[in-house]
C-alpha cells in the first residue's frame, strides 16, 4: 500500500508540474521590461494565459500546463493593447528555446519544433526573393520582356522551391499536429488537390472546424481551378434586377470579374483599376464587380462616391457570397478571368497578372 501511495503522490506531483517551458533569448524587435505571455487557444477560438513574464536582460522565461501536443503561442502587446508579436511553437513535451530576432524568431527544442522551423526558414528565404523581384516589376512598369522573364522566373522557382520543404514536412508528419498546422498556415500556397490529400490523411483528431472550412474552400477551388469552365451564379445590380454570369461569360469576350468590398480602400483601389482597364480596352474586355458587402445602402454608396460604370451585383451575404462559396475565395480584392469560350484563365489576387493574361487572351 505504501509503495501504492508513492507511485500515486509522483503521479500527482507530476500532473501538477509545468508541461511547457520556454526560455528565450532576445537579438532584436523586444525591449527590457515587455511584457510577455505564454498563450493556447482553447474551444471557444480565443486563447486561455498559461504564464506571464517579462524581458529580463535580453532572456525570458515562460511555463505553464496544456494538454498535449497543442499549438502553443509566445505573445507580446503594446502599451494600447494591441498585439505587437506573436510566436507560434508546438507544445508537446520538453523544453523550447526561442531566438527572437527583429521581424523574426527561430523555435528549437523539440522534435516537431524542429521541424516547423526548417519549413520556416525555407519560407523566409522564399519570401525574400519573392518580394525583391515582386517589387521589381512593380516599381518598373518599363522593364524589358527579358527582365520581366527573369523576375518571373526568380518567384516561380522561390515558391517552388518552398512548396517542396512544407509538402515534404506535412507528410512526414501527417500523423501529428505540425501538419494540421503547416495546412491552416499555407492555405494560398498549398494546390487544392495536394491539400484535400494533405486533409483526407489527416487523424480525425486534427480536423477541427478551421480544417473542415479549408476542405470546403480547397474542393470549391478544384472545381473553379483554371483551366475547367466558369460557374454560373445569379446576383443582382443595384436596381435589383437579376444577372447570370453565363450573360457575360462564354459569348467570345474575355471577363474580367472583381471581388470588392466597400470596407477597404485596396478594394476599392483595385475596382478602381478595373474601371480604367475597361475605358481602355472598351468592347475587347468585360468587366463585372461583385460586392461582399452586406448593407445595401452601404453598397450602393460606395458605387456612386467612386463613380464604377462597370456592371455591378451582389447577393449582400459579406463572406457567405455564393461568389467565395462556388469559387473557394476567402479575400478580397480578388480577380478571376474567363476567357471567350468560358475558361477560367486566371484567379489571384494580383491585378497586374490578371492583366497580363488579358492581354495574351487579347493577342490569340
Amino acid at each position: 500500500m505504501k509503495n501504492a501511495a508513492y507511485i500515486f503522490f509522483l503521479l500527482f506531483l507530476a500532473a501538477c508540474s509545468d508541461n511547457v517551458r520556454v526560455t528565450g533569448t532576445v537579438e532584436g524587435g523586444l525591449e527590457n521590461g515587455d511584457s510577455i505571455f505564454l498563450m493556447s487557444p482553447n474551444k471557444q477560438n480565443g486563447a486561455d494565459i498559461l504564464s506571464k513574464s517579462i524581458v529580463e536582460n535580453g532572456a525570458f522565461e515562460l511555463s505553464g500546463n496544456v494538454e498535449l501536443p497543442a499549438v502553443c503561442n509566445v505573445v507580446t502587446f503594446t502599451p494600447q493593447g494591441r498585439l505587437a508579436r506573436k510566436m507560434d511553437f508546438i507544445a508537446e513535451g520538453g523544453d523550447v528555446e526561442i531566438k527572437v530576432l527583429p521581424g523574426y524568431y527561430r523555435v528549437s527544442g523539440t522534435p516537431l519544433n524542429d521541424a516547423m522551423q526548417q519549413v520556416r526558414d525555407s519560407m523566409e528565404i522564399a519570401s525574400r526573393i519573392y518580394k525583391r523581384y515582386y517589387n521589381k516589376k512593380a516599381v518598373s512598369p518599363n522593364l524589358s520582356e527579358m527582365g520581366r522573364k527573369e523576375a518571373d522566373d526568380a518567384m516561380a522557382i522561390a515558391s517552388y522551391q518552398y512548396k517542396g520543404v512544407l509538402y515534404r514536412c506535412i507528410e512526414s508528419n501527417i500523423d501529428n499536429i505540425l501538419a494540421a498546422y503547416l495546412i491552416k498556415n499555407n492555405i494560398d500556397v498549398i494546390e487544392p488537390a495536394k491539400g484535400l490529400q494533405f486533409i483526407r490523411e489527416l487523424p480525425a483528431a486534427c480536423k477541427d472546424n478551421v480544417i473542415a472550412y479549408i476542405n470546403k474552400l480547397y474542393t470549391a477551388q478544384e472545381r473553379s481551378a483554371v483551366g475547367k469552365p466558369f460557374i454560373d451564379i445569379k446576383m443582382c445590380d443595384a436596381n435589383g434586377k437579376l444577372h447570370a454570369l453565363s450573360t457575360y461569360a462564354g459569348g467570345g469576350t474575355p471577363l474580367l470579374i472583381n471581388l470588392w468590398t466597400s470596407g477597404s480602400r485596396a478594394s476599392l483601389d483595385a475596382a478602381l483599376a478595373v474601371e480604367g482597364l475597361q475605358k481602355e480596352l472598351d468592347e475587347r474586355v468585360r468587366c463585372i464587380g461583385i460586392s461582399i458587402d452586406t448593407g445595401y445602402n452601404t453598397w450602393r454608396g460606395a458605387i456612386e462616391k467612386e463613380g464604377f460604370s462597370c456592371v455591378q451585383l451582389t447577393d449582400l451575404k459579406g463572406w457567405e457570397s455564393d461568389f467565395m462559396k462556388h469559387y473557394g475565395v476567402d479575400k478580397a480584392p480578388y480577380f478571376v478571368l474567363v476567357d471567350g469560350d468560358g475558361i477560367i484563365r486566371y484567379r489571384g489576387i494580383s491585378f497586374s497578372d490578371a492583366c497580363s493574361m488579358l492581354q495574351e487572351l487579347i493577342q490569340e
